[in-house]
């Protein structure tokens, strides 16, 4: 706790190397997860494929085992016990600690894996969580591999282009457990999907995920 990042350390310095992650570019997983994992394990001995790594998986999310877990030795425990959403969600009501996160916020407030709609609630609650993105934005638009000008969010936009979608009068905010099924607005992740599964080893530049 004393000596953790508080301001994007981690995820700027992948950013200095490969650029604004987004749809086409979505190294955010493999750089800031992956490999410094592996890279941990190898530093203690353990190397690529003499392990299991369990995910996180539940039953009703079979739709998102990768079709390469048995070669890359992953393992999905909550699946082989059946465990679903709704079990989880029992068993977080049954501690006496409660997060109390609404679920358009998560761990990662303004991933651009997330729907406009949740990222403009986000800018309209709380729009200090996009002073990060607005500065990496304007330092990291032209770097790394492929075209310049890169944007973030999805369709291309950028942190301004959320917050005039929030300021459009006509939209709605997100509520938890409300269906919204506008294309252009909702169209993304819940938090529990929006990070890769990545299988296919940290050393596959373009490695993502086969479960998605």
């Amino acid at each position: 706790f004393a000596t953790a990042s508080r301001n994007g350390e981690p995820f700027e310095n992948q950013m200095k190397k490969f650029g604004l992650p987004n749809s086409q570019f979505p190294q955010c997983t493999r750089e800031t997860k992956l490999r410094p994992i592996t890279s941990y394990l190898r530093s203690i001995g353990w190397e690529p494929k003499s392990y299991n790594t369990a995910i996180g998986i539940r039953a009703d999310e079979m739709d998102r085992i990768s079709p390469k877990s048995l070669e890359a030795g992953t393992i999905y425990p909550l699946i082989d016990f059946g465990t679903t959403k709704e079990d989880v969600l029992a068993w977080e009501l049954s501690q006496k600690v409660r997060l109390g996160i609404p679920e358009h916020l998560g761990n990662c407030t303004w991933c651009w894996k997330k729907s406009n709609r949740k990222l403009a609630t986000v800018a309209l609650e709380m729009p200090e969580a996009f002073d990060l993105p607005r500065r990496f934005e304007t330092q990291y638009r032209d770097t790394g591999p492929g075209f310049g000008d890169r944007r973030m969010f999805r369709g291309r936009r950028t942190t301004e282009d959320i917050f005039a979608m929030a300021r459009d009068p006509s939209f709605e905010p997100f509520v938890d457990g409300f269906p919204f099924k506008d294309e252009n607005m909702d169209q993304g992740m819940s938090c529990g999907e929006s990070c890769e599964i990545n299988v296919d080893g940290p050393d596959e530049v373009g490695s993502t995920t086969n479960a998605l």
